[in-house]
């Protein structure tokens, strides 16, 4: 009883500073956009609907760890592990989300090691899939070969998907020693995440799209997508910074410069990080909220059960 009641106070410990962590950055992101309203007025039924979009691109990354781990039998519900992570990421540093993650995904004994293998393959894919878009990205353009080439990366990647995961693990032998092969999510379980990994950068570059078009610059929504999420990668890669901050919306000045004023483009990234947030953090509001009364639930049952 007494580990049992450890548990559940770090659990509410946890959880609280994760979500006091999120609402602060929330506030702070207010405060960022009251200091640019002077650019233009703000377009909030546009940052509703890329809030909703944010959501859409949420789910579909969650669908996408789903399909990795899903054969690992790690988890009842790895979905919710994602979400229940995502606030992790605004904590400076890189590694918190990716490691709690792991964490909360693994809740079988053993499984560690196989869930750990499965979240650097998400790493992967979310880089590959990001840097995808590098061919329609402005100012970035690339020639038509090189851009072919490059998105026939993640194809030749799927096709020589056993011996790229030996070379790989041959490398890093010296870091992580032994590793079975076999814990690598198969070849379709990675062409699922990664469609549903596109899709989610679509659906957040929709988003991004939907709020810029509202400040009447007339670019392209393929284009938008495409510098959004290149910026995404590039942010995705500033691993020191959380969730990017800073590393993205100086590439999306960067890329779209030449579409709007630089104070107009960082209107518009804040706009939108602040309709991201909010997604993420009402879906893991409800979520809790929904594991808290569907294990309330039973515990009510079998007391009426046990009295006749």
């Amino acid at each position: 009883m007494k580990e049992r009641t450890e548990s559940k106070a770090s659990y509410v410990l946890r959880t609280t500073v994760l979500v006091a962590g999120s609402i602060s950055i929330l506030v702070a992101i207010v405060g960022a956009l009251l200091a640019v309203r002077s650019t233009a007025s703000v377009p909030w039924g546009n940052v509703a609907i890329a809030s909703g979009a944010a959501a859409l691109a949420t789910w579909s990354s969650a669908c996408a760890w789903l399909f990795l781990v899903r054969d690992l039998q790690a988890s009842p519900d790895p979905t919710r592990a994602y979400v229940a992570a995502l606030p992790a990421k605004y904590i400076p540093g890189g590694f918190t989300q990716p490691v709690g993650l792991v964490l909360l995904t693994s809740r079988v004994k053993g499984t560690m090691p196989k869930v750990a293998a499965a979240g650097g393959v998400l790493l992967g894919i979310s880089a590959i899939a990001g840097a995808s878009f590098l061919p329609w990205t402005p100012r970035l353009a690339l020639p038509l070969p090189a851009a072919l080439g490059l998105l026939a990366v993640p194809f030749l990647c799927l096709a020589w998907w056993r011996p790229l995961v030996r070379a790989i693990l041959r490398i890093g032998k010296p870091a992580w020693g032994e590793v079975d092969e076999r814990v690598l999510p198969n070849r379709l379980r990675v062409l699922q995440a990664y469609a549903l990994t596109l899709l989610s950068f679509v659906s957040l570059g929709s988003g991004f799209a939907m709020i810029f078009s509202a400040f009447g610059t007339g670019a392209p929504w393929g284009m938008l997508i495409a510098a959004f999420a290149v910026a995404w990668t590039v942010g995705f890669l500033a691993v020191p910074l959380p969730a990017g901050v800073g590393a993205r919306e100086a590439m999306l000045v960067l890329l779209l410069s030449t579409w709007a004023a630089p104070g107009v483009v960082l209107a518009v990234t804040l706009l939108h990080r602040f309709a991201t947030m909010l997604a993420e953090l009402v879906l893991f509001v409800c979520l809790r909220s929904w594991r808290v009364v569907r294990n309330q639930a039973p515990q009510g049952g079998a007391e009426n059960v046990a009295r006749p």
